[in-house]
This record gives C-alpha cells, structure tokens and sequence, in this order.
C-alpha cells in the first residue's frame, strides 16, 4: 500500500480510494478460487502433504472459508496502514481478543454449572 500513502501525500483522495477498491477487488477475486479449491480438494491437499495422516480433511475443508476472510483483514490492514491509521487494526485486535477471552470464561463457567 505504499501507493496509497503516496496518493495521501499528495492530496489525491479519489486516487487513493480507488486503488483500495482495486486492491479488494483482486483479494476477492484471487481469495474465492483459493477457498474453493481448498475446500473441494481438502483429502488430496492433506495426502500430498501428510501421506501416513490423511485424516482431518473435513476440517480443513471447514476452515477453509477462513481463508478469504483473513485475505480480506490483510488487504484492509495495509489499506489502513497506507491512510496513516495504523492504530485501527490494532485497537479491534485488542477489543476482538478480549470479547474473546471473555466469552470464553464467561461460557467455561456456564459449563461448569
């Protein structure tokens, strides 16, 4: 995103939000085929790379609609980085990992009663 930063520079806004829109649209476009193929050859992915463990495939197939998603997070990080915002991301980090933490003692001491 260092296109970005220099369109921000130099006052050119629309310039800079066109590129960010490019740059999603390609995440997007690069991030959907990835997660398909992921997810429909899951079994041979796992055999090629663990031969005596083929097992587990149902999860990666699973969590491979993961995948766009954190492309989508990377993109919108850079993107934030190149607006000169780089605090964002890791605010909602710290905000996203602390519901998490919470929920989880929150729901472990709900088990536990």
């Amino acid at each position: 995103m260092p296109g970005v930063a220099g369109y921000i520079a130099s006052g050119k806004f629309y310039q800079a939000k066109r590129r960010i829109e490019f740059s999603i649209l390609v995440t997007i476009l690069l991030g959907l085929p990835i997660t398909a193929i992921m997810s429909v050859f899951s079994e041979q992915i796992l055999l090629i790379l663990f031969p005596n463990a083929p097992s587990g495939s149902e999860l990666l197939s699973l969590s491979a609609v993961s995948i766009i998603f954190v492309m989508l997070i990377q993109t919108a990080n850079g993107a934030l980085q190149g607006l000169g915002k780089v605090a964002v991301p890791v605010i909602a980090l710290t905000i996203r990992n602390s519901y998490k933490v919470s929920s989880k003692y929150s729901f472990d001491s709900f088990n536990r009663n």
